[in-house]
C-alpha cells in the first residue's frame, strides 16, 4: 500500500505558483532597461544639437524626454515603487493643473478688459482646478507610500523569521549533541 513520505531528500518540492518562474529577477531586469534608454536619451540630445534646423532639434529633444520618463518608470520598477495607479492619478493632477493655467490666464485677458465679473469667475474656476489637482496628487503619494511601507514590513517579517530559523536550528543542534 502507497504511504505518504514526509520527508524525502531525493525529491524537490515547490510550492510556489504553478506556472511560476524561478530565479527571475525583474528589479535587475528594469534596472537594466533603465540604463539602456537613458542612454538612448543622451543619443537623442546629441542629435539634437547636430539638428540643423529647430523642427529637428525639437523632434530629437521630445523623443529624448519620452525616454527619460520612461528610465524614471523603469527605475521605480527596479525599485518595487512603481504604480500604474499612481501615474495614471499624477497625469489627472497634471491636466487639472494645465486647465487651471488655461483658467488664469483667461480671467487676466477679462481683467485686462475690464471685465471683472468675468474674471472673478474664471479665478474660482481655476482655484478649484488646483484643488482638485492636489487631491490627486495626495492620493499618488499614499498610494507610493503604502507601496513602500508594505516592502518594508515585509523585509522586517522575512528578517525575523530568517532569525527564529536560525534559532530553531542551534536548539536542533543542541539536542543532538545531547
Amino acid at each position: 500500500m502507497w504511504e505518504y513520505n514526509h520527508y524525502n531528500p531525493d525529491v524537490l518540492c515547490h510550492y510556489g505558483v504553478k506556472g511560476m518562474k524561478w530565479g527571475h529577477r525583474r528589479a535587475q531586469k528594469y534596472a537594466n532597461k533603465a540604463q539602456l534608454v537613458r542612454a538612448s536619451a543622451r543619443e537623442m540630445d546629441a542629435k539634437a544639437q547636430r539638428a540643423f534646423t529647430k523642427s529637428g532639434a525639437a523632434k530629437y529633444t521630445q523623443r529624448a524626454n519620452a525616454m527619460r520618463d520612461a528610465a524614471k518608470i523603469y527605475d521605480q520598477k527596479s525599485k518595487g515603487t512603481y504604480s500604474s495607479k499612481a501615474v495614471k492619478l499624477n497625469d489627472k493632477a497634471k491636466r487639472y493643473k494645465d486647465t487651471a493655467q488655461e483658467w488664469s490666464k483667461m480671467a487676466e485677458k477679462a481683467n485686462n478688459k475690464g471685465k471683472l465679473t468675468k474674471a472673478t469667475k474664471y479665478n474660482q474656476i481655476a482655484q478649484d482646478q488646483r484643488a482638485r489637482a492636489q487631491k490627486y496628487e495626495q492620493r499618488a503619494k499614499n498610494i507610493i507610500a503604502r507601496k513602500i511601507k508594505s516592502k518594508q514590513v515585509i523585509k522586517d517579517i522575512d528578517t525575523t523569521s530568517r532569525e527564529r530559523g536560525r534559532k530553531e536550528i542551534e536548539k536542533i543542534k543542541k539536542r543532538l549533541q545531547s
